[in-house]
């Protein structure tokens, strides 16, 4: 649409025009945000186009989307949902050991591979010798147990997570029965630790309260945490500052008296000494260069030290056991 105008309004169109816009500006950027309705907008274009001034529109203004209006339309908001039926429910660390435990692999035998996996992983262990020599025994005793790819671990993925689980699990009550909070406990997290780590220990003659906290210090190995293994633990600072350090270390040379019996205790047949060498030989290779060769000990026949938090949580679930016999 075109509307005419005569020269003489053409500087009263232009005035006009200044005039508006330049009275909105400062309005709005010295003053307070103006808000304008879009039909106050719309009338100031028609009193335009009604004095007699040229504008062309071929498309039209829609003023509900300038800037300076309140009266914007707004996306429509979603609805809640208002359905009574409850979310889908979400696997929990407990439901995938029990599944496990249940499905793919025994108690005992779980229990056996977690405690080699750790032992190798605290001394850096050659998961291909490892591996080669748990091939020679289950080929000797004749068992079919499934191996991961060479060198990476004696566990496929499914028992991997399945220990870190459960080692999260006993940090868990540790900190829980520490920090006075064991009513918060549920009966099922205590079975699991109770069925999978304290009976099996004691069916196999293995010292259960030391099990229990080899694998709740490796547990913090898995949150990154400084102390990455129960060596790594009762390591003083200077064992690691002085490389060549003969200092009485009792805890910590009483850990690898324990680490070593333990390792006794899960190969405890002749066809289990392919086992116990590459795992001796990892640790004496740890030990080597870490300078930690000669250590006092304590010289006690028990496995340990013991952390206080374990050695409650011990007696709390073994004490459940007793009570349910």
């Amino acid at each position: 649409m075109v509307l005419g105008r005569s020269p003489q309004c053409t500087h009263i169109y232009n005035l006009l025009l200044f005039l508006l816009f330049s009275t909105l500006y400062i309005y709005t950027v010295f003053s307070k945000p103006l808000f304008l309705h879009g039909a106050i907008i719309q009338a100031i274009l028609d009193f335009i186009i009604c004095s007699g001034a040229t504008l062309r529109t071929p498309t039209a203004y829609d003023t509900t989307m300038w800037p300076f209006n309140h009266t914007r339309s707004k996306p429509p908001r979603t609805p809640p949902n208002t359905s009574e039926d409850p979310p889908p429910p979400y696997p929990d660390a407990q439901s995938t050991l029990e599944n496990f435990f249940l499905h793919v692999m025994k108690e005992d035998l779980f229990l056996s591979l977690s405690l080699i996996e750790i032992m190798a992983v605290t001394f850096n262990a050659d998961f291909t010798q490892i591996q080669a020599a748990m091939k020679e025994y289950y080929d000797l005793i004749g068992s079919q147990v499934p191996f991961p790819p060479v060198g990476s671990s004696v566990m496929l993925a499914s028992g991997r997570a399945a220990l870190e689980d459960l080692c999260a699990l006993i940090r868990k009550l540790e900190k829980k029965l520490r920090r006075n909070e064991w009513i918060t406990t549920t009966e099922r997290e205590r079975n699991i630790v109770m069925w999978n780590v304290i009976i099996p220990a004691h069916q196999q003659d293995l010292p259960a309260d030391y099990v229990l906290e080899v694998m709740g210090r490796y547990a913090d190995a898995k949150l990154k945490r400084r102390k990455g293994t129960m060596v790594d633990h009762w390591m003083p600072w200077c064992a690691v500052l002085r490389k060549r350090s003969k200092s009485p270390m009792k805890d910590l040379g009483d850990t690898l008296i324990s680490h070593s019996s333990l390792i006794e205790s899960i190969t405890p047949t002749p066809h289990c000494e392919p086992i116990r060498l590459v795992l001796g030989k990892a640790m004496a290779r740890y030990k080597r260069r870490r300078g930690i060769r000669e250590l006092q000990h304590t010289g006690r026949d028990i496995c340990g030290p013991i952390s206080g938090g374990y050695m409650d949580l011990y007696k709390k679930l073994h004490s459940i056991i007793v009570e349910g016999l």
